[in-house]
């Protein structure tokens, strides 16, 4: 029988550069930053981290497949550092809306890959990004991301 990892709080300090891939793959993590001082990130850092439930993205990138079948994964917050959200980040998670803490602006200069909000074919991504003013809601019909002003 395979169990998960007992690692619970992870606080990754501003030292730390770089993340291998499959860093902390199914671990009991609860919550994660991410500090703006890593550069090197790999791909699934925490696939599988059942217990996940809140992180948030200081550095510039969000990982491909990052946070890939979190089961419990309520909560993301990008800062405006982020610059390039990469595929399959979010892919398999409850997450609905994500929380971008700059513009509409800043948001559409941000670099998407595919699939990088989960709602590729038959997944059931993300709904809405929520900026300082306004946010951006997905449309399942036309299966596009639409401008909303507050």
């Amino acid at each position: 029988m395979y169990t998960h990892g007992g690692l619970t709080e992870l606080v990754i300090p501003a030292s730390i550069t770089a993340l291998g891939e499959k860093a902390f793959v199914d671990q009991d993590i609860t919550s994660v930053t991410l500090p703006a001082t890593l550069t090197t990130l790999g791909t699934y850092i925490f696939m599988g981290c059942d217990q996940l439930t809140t992180a948030r993205v200081e550095c510039s990138e969000l990982p491909g497949f990052c946070f890939v079948s979190c089961g419990r994964l309520q909560s993301l917050t990008l800062s405006r550092n982020v610059t390039k959200v990469c595929s399959h980040a979010l892919n398999y998670t409850p997450l609905r809306t994500l929380t971008y803490e700059g513009s509409l602006a800043d948001w559409a200069a941000v670099t998407k890959q595919t699939n990088w909000d989960g709602n590729a074919s038959d997944l059931n991504g993300l709904d809405k990004v929520q900026c300082l003013d306004g946010y951006m809601e997905y449309n399942d019909e036309t299966r596009e991301w639409v401008e909303v002003h507050d």
